[in-house]
């Protein structure tokens, strides 16, 4: 058994008998009906010290939200803060987080390596007569980031898992306003491996940003910068319904997954390939 990306926890709230459908993005084969604990998972994507982190700091207070929802409770002005650090999570653990942090590890240690290397400068030029330990230093740093060039490791990632790490978009987070939408009876939403819906060009800072986090097959949290209170409540039409499952495909990466294998699911999977 692997590790989940997604939580089981979120997983249940798409799912009937703890099974749900998985369609997959890179290729035409018809969905499958598979149990939550074999599907959103990859093997060894953390440390067990990281995981039980993302347990019980992340995963744990936030699905106590949960409950009380499904209890009928809303939410309260007290929980934007643990919503805020799941979000940022899920942003973070998800395959396209893995990514990103991939992608941008060339220029982080390129700025580290140039950055030690212009303090050995420093420290030469205040003690010019350690040119030749000076010397020695640059050598080591250069084959000390080679060799971290030539790894092929998820530091960079599993650094930024945690909340506290990116305090700024936390902090951004915890002073949007969420609300809870409710889509139509009878409908569903989707969720994809890429859960979380907005425009990452605009950010979280613009005026008009708004971002959706499919929660359950019939609810999703939404935050934006539109004052009012905490936690109320709007009920979503089919077209904005629609639009959101939309988005929740065409944002995946490769797996899409819901409650219930419909009709109109896997055209719509297949018009956004991965």
């Amino acid at each position: 058994m692997g590790h989940h990306y997604l939580p089981r926890r979120l997983l249940r709230g798409f799912s009937q008998d703890d099974c749900l459908w998985m369609f997959d993005k890179k290729n035409e084969r018809p969905p499958k009906h598979l149990r939550i604990a074999n599907v959103a998972q990859e093997p060894d994507m953390y440390s067990q010290e990281l995981e039980d982190r993302l347990n019980n700091e992340i995963e744990q207070p936030f699905n106590a939200i949960l409950e009380r929802m499904d209890q009928g409770a809303g939410i309260q002005a007290a929980d934007v803060r643990t919503i805020a650090a799941y979000v940022l999570s899920m942003y973070r653990r998800v395959p396209t987080g893995r990514a990103r942090s991939r992608q941008a590890i060339p220029d982080v240690i390129e700025q580290v390596e140039q950055a030690t290397l212009q303090r050995i400068d420093w420290l030469e030029q205040l003690q010019p007569s350690e040119r030749e330990l000076a010397e020695k230093g640059r050598e080591n740093i250069a084959q000390t980031f080679s060799r971290i060039r030539a790894d092929d490791h998820d530091w960079l990632w599993h650094s930024t898992l945690m909340p506290e790490m990116l305090p700024r978009v936390r902090a951004l987070l915890e002073q949007m306003t969420w609300q809870r939408w409710r889509i139509p009876p009878g409908r569903q939403l989707l969720i994809g491996d890429s859960p979380l819906l907005f425009d990452e060009a605009e950010g979280l800072a613009n005026e008009n940003a708004e971002m959706i986090f499919p929660l359950r097959s019939d609810t999703a949290l939404v935050a934006t910068w539109r004052s009012g209170p905490q936690g109320e409540e709007r009920a979503l039409t089919v077209q904005h319904t629609r639009m959101i499952n939309h988005r929740t495909i065409a944002r995946a990466d490769r797996w899409v997954f819901s409650q219930r294998n419909e009709p109109w699911i896997l055209p719509l999977v297949r018009h956004y390939p991965a």
